[in-house]
């Protein structure tokens, strides 16, 4: 029984990072203008050390 509760936990972590992944990489966001979240976190560390270089 132990087995099967393990397999299980590991495959639904599995799951859940295929699944945040998709949602953060490759899916796109109306409230963000249809792009993808990470996409518009990358533009935003480089606008933030673009404004400290300029500082």
């Amino acid at each position: 029984m132990a087995i099967n509760c393990e397999l299980s936990m590991c495959s639904a972590q599995e799951d859940a990072n295929d699944y945040s992944a998709f949602y953060n990489q490759k899916h796109f966001h109306q409230t963000l203008d249809y792009k993808k979240p990470m996409d518009v976190y990358k533009k935003s560390i480089l606008l933030n050390k673009a404004s400290v270089k300029a500082a």
